[in-house]
């Protein structure tokens, strides 16, 4: 009796065991298929009005003078 208890013991853990090693592949297939269709997802077209306020933002940030750094 001991012997058979023992064996559908084991069964059970290698079921699990199985289940456990197949979660880990099919796991990164689907981390890889979300980031590929994060990846490649439709962007939308910019705006020619958008790039014209980008690009004043950034001269205004230019004209601007850096802080002073405190001395370490």
């Amino acid at each position: 009796m001991a012997v058979a208890n023992e064996e559908v013991s084991n069964l059970g853990g290698l079921g699990l065991s199985a289940l456990v090693w197949w979660l880990i592949p099919i796991g990164a297939v689907s981390l890889t298929l979300l980031w590929f269709a994060w990846k490649y997802r439709p962007r939308k077209t910019p705006q020619p009005d958008e790039g014209i306020k980008r690009r004043e933002l950034m001269r205004e940030a230019m004209k601007r003078s850096m802080p002073s750094q405190p001395d370490s």
